[in-house]
């Protein structure tokens, strides 16, 4: 920057009083120039703030709208898996009515086309269970020797509490008394569902 007064060139008609005036007109420019400088940077930094605003507001939003989705995919496979399982029910429910809608109308003795197929009685001395106890599903290879207790006590220990035991189809409920027996004194053989 100059120096007061630099470039300003004083001559004999110049009087003091126009040279001040000169001055003050140089520092009012320069005052001005200032303020117009402080006053763009400032534009630009409120510019620039708000272009970080924004770009972080896209950014949140688009967060939220993942974790939105994330949400309703699981919602939806939920209902899915519900209905699957809510049909599967509904056609087990309908093939048994119907299995019993024959037996009355076989009254109680079907000729030997109508019986269903019995299951093979396989003669390895396994029974293969498949254990279900609320929304758990336990699997385990048994002897055909073993006592209904053995298959009672390892259902109680997976699952930590008490359970009672019976047969999906035909529908029984294994008493006290049947804790004694072997599961192939109770009939059960190859792969059995309780």
């Amino acid at each position: 920057s100059q120096p007061i007064g630099a470039g300003m060139e004083s001559g004999p008609s110049e009087s003091l009083d126009e040279r001040k005036e000169k001055v003050k007109q140089i520092l009012k420019e320069k005052r001005e120039a200032a303020m117009e400088a402080a006053s763009e940077e400032a534009r630009e930094k409120e510019l620039e703030r708000r272009r970080i605003g924004q770009e972080l507001m896209k950014e949140k939003i688009k967060k939220e709208r993942e974790e939105m989705k994330k949400v309703s995919d699981s919602i939806r496979q939920r209902k899915q898996q519900r209905a699957r399982e809510l049909e599967n029910i509904r056609a087990q429910i309908a093939k048994d009515k119907e299995l019993r809608k024959q037996e009355r109308e076989g009254k109680g003795a079907p000729s030997s086309e109508e019986k269903p197929a019995l299951r093979p009685v396989q003669h390895d001395g396994k029974v293969k269970m498949k254990i279900r106890v609320g929304e758990v599903t336990l699997m385990r290879t048994f002897e055909q020797t073993d006592v209904m207790s053995t298959v009672l006590n390892y259902v109680q220990e997976e699952v930590k509490g008490q359970v009672k035991l019976s047969n999906t189809y035909p529908r029984k409920e294994y008493s006290a008394d049947d804790l004694t027996k072997t599961l192939a004194g109770l009939g059960l053989c190859g792969n059995v569902s309780l």
